[in-house]
């Protein structure tokens, strides 16, 4: 059995459901949602443009999957909290300031990029090496 866009944005939601809250992404894959994370790790992980809507991960390359979609989701909650950043000050109540949380966040990204780095597809380049034989000309 492989593993399903459902499947990806359940684990999401099992992972990371405080995050996706208060992100305000939800847990579905639907467009402002998980979708473009899901989407994003797909691609990283060789999933072409094209065959993004049915696309499953085979058993075998789940782990480096989820690491990449683990990674993506973070990204994508990091940019909302950048974009929302504010400290609210409620007396009486602890406070976490979204700076922390944007520290803690950068924390796990960075470990994620390492764990995920094997298992991420260089898309960027497309050199090689070959060779051209000659052999049929005839010397003059």
């Amino acid at each position: 059995m492989a593993m399903t866009r459902a499947n990806a944005a359940s684990y999401l939601a099992g992972t990371i459901p405080e995050l996706l809250t208060e992100a305000v992404l939800g847990n579905t894959d639907v467009t402002g949602a998980l979708k473009e994370p899901i989407d994003m790790a797909l691609m990283s992980t060789g999933v072409a443009y094209t065959g993004l809507a049915a696309a499953t991960v085979t058993d075998s390359d789940v782990y480096g999957f989820l690491l990449a979609l683990e990674l993506q989701a973070l990204q994508r909650v990091r940019a909302v909290f950048v974009v929302t950043a504010y400290d609210p000050d409620v007396s009486g109540a602890v406070k976490i300031a979204y700076t922390k949380r944007i520290a803690a966040i950068d924390f796990r990204l960075a470990e994620l990029r390492v764990l995920a780095a094997p298992y991420i597809v260089d898309q960027g380049s497309c050199w090689g090496t070959g060779t051209i034989t000659f052999d049929y000309l005839e010397p003059v």
